[in-house]
């Protein structure tokens, strides 16, 4: 079996070599493959799936919570154990990726046994204005009756999708942005001095600057293709569609925006669409790479990897740059809300604020890298005196004019794949940025004509 491997393997480089194979394109299923494969749920199977879950839920003291696997599922069962010292509730945590959530669980979620469900700004943002809240429970009673101190939450999270129709359904574990990560040694050689207000006329021209004769690189993760683009656009003024779904990708403002990527893309390393996300941070840390657009997240996850590289006095962060659209940037964030078919809400709702109060934030953000959505975590002393990048987060967080990206109802994955796919074809050098447009609005309008938005969900843009 290992000889069958590293035969076809071979074969498959030299019939890639034979036809050309371009390093920038990667597989990712059609469109028809992705509508197939949402509407293909078992949902007898799925149920079969978690029978575990609902036998356990037949037990009066246990709570069942899913949790996205990585850093929230690793830390939800190492606190499970102290959460039940304290409160004498069994807390059985299920990890799941983000595609079994979607296709597997959030489809009967109604009532299959969960206690705490996740939401995901970025994966559910077609669900932001109803689509998951609506099988979730209000928590205004909770939060009143504990006096939960919302304050000490970021803001601008009430309003999108914590919030649905006056009431909150969900609160925050996490609160990110994209930002633009920069080597401040590579730039202070080369006389460039960034600044917070910073445009992206400047930006594009450090980037010519510094890659046309080969000197530096820029890197970019290969699955946010989507987000770079978005970002461009929207500072330059861009709206991805009206409150009605209408499509306004076509203009100006969507060539220009795609031709600043594919320069981007050009002065990247030749292999960045192959490389693991790990790869790409440690090569922005240890080689000649100037600029990495990404959540600072990695600046946390990282930490000790950064510091025995000796190049972590020489990493600044900055927002993102502006353009005569204005100064935006993309929020990342994470909430928990409780179900509303669950029959041991008050014990769920233990759980929710258990999970997110000042303490286990500190300790999420120190032992596994998520960036809190309580302000008073960036105010411990303790962290701030071990991340030296702590308070410069805190400071772009605060003052950080957010977009949420796509707002397509149950639509969202099929349109992520689809807008990835067509972006990753239209960073080659012989392609035209007004024909990639003109493709991503039709399939975008197909896509709604197969699976319109409820009538009472409306675009954010």
């Amino acid at each position: 079996m290992k000889y069958l491997f590293i035969i076809v393997l071979v074969l498959s480089i030299i019939i890639c070599v034979l036809i050309g194979c371009s390093p920038y394109v990667l597989y990712l299923p059609s469109r028809d493959e992705q509508v197939n494969q949402s509407e293909s749920i078992d949902l007898n199977k799925t149920i079969k799936v978690f029978e575990n879950l609902k036998t356990a839920s037949s037990d009066a003291n246990n709570i069942n919570i899913v949790m996205m696997n990585g850093p929230e599922a690793d830390s939800a069962k190492e606190l499970a154990e102290e959460f039940e010292k304290i409160y004498g509730i069994k807390a059985t945590i299920y990890d799941a990726g983000w595609g079994e959530i979607k296709k597997n669980i959030a489809t009967p979620l109604s009532g299959i046994g969960f206690d705490v469900f996740p939401i995901d700004i970025i994966v559910f943002p077609g669900y932001s204005m109803g689509e998951i809240q609506r099988y979730l429970k209000d928590l205004d009673t909770y939060i009143e009756k504990d006096n939960l101190d919302l304050a000490d939450l970021f803001p601008d999270i009430f309003q999108t999708v914590a919030k649905w129709k006056g009431s909150i359904k969900a609160l925050p574990l996490s609160y990110s942005i994209n930002t633009v990560i920069y080597r401040e040694d590579l730039l202070e050689e080369n006389n460039i001095a960034v600044k917070n207000d910073w445009s992206q006329k400047e930006y594009y021209e450090y980037i010519e600057k510094l890659g046309s004769d080969g000197r530096y690189k820029i890197l970019l993760d290969p699955l946010k293709l989507n987000i770079y683009w978005l970002n461009r656009f929207i500072n330059l003024g861009g709206k991805t569609a009206t409150g009605n779904w209408e499509v306004t990708v076509d203009n100006e403002y969507g060539y220009k925006s795609l031709d600043m990527l594919k320069s981007f893309i050009k002065y990247s390393p030749e292999d960045i669409l192959q490389k693991q996300y790990n790869e790409i941070v440690m090569d922005f840390v240890k080689g000649d790479f100037i600029f990495f657009e990404d959540t600072p997240d990695f600046l946390f996850t990282n930490h000790e990897e950064i510091a025995d590289s000796g190049n972590y006095d020489n990493i600044g962060i900055l927002p993102a740059p502006s353009g005569p659209g204005g100064n935006f940037t993309i929020l990342e964030s994470k909430l928990i809300g409780i179900t509303k078919n669950s029959d041991k809400a008050d014990k769920a709702w233990n759980w929710v604020k258990y999970y997110i109060d000042s303490e286990r934030s500190a300790m999420l953000l120190d032992k596994y890298g998520i960036l809190p959505a309580r302000i008073s975590a960036y105010e411990n002393n303790e962290l701030n005196d071990k991340y030296i990048f702590l308070e410069e987060v805190y400071k772009l967080l605060k003052e950080a004019n957010f977009k949420t990206r796509w707002n397509i109802q149950g639509s969202y994955e099929i349109f992520e794949v689809m807008l990835n796919d067509k972006l990753n074809n239209g960073i080659s050098e012989n392609s035209n940025s007004a024909d990639t447009m003109k493709e991503i609005e039709s399939e975008w309008k197909e896509i709604l004509r197969l699976k319109p938005p409820s009538p009472d969900i409306k675009n954010l843009e």
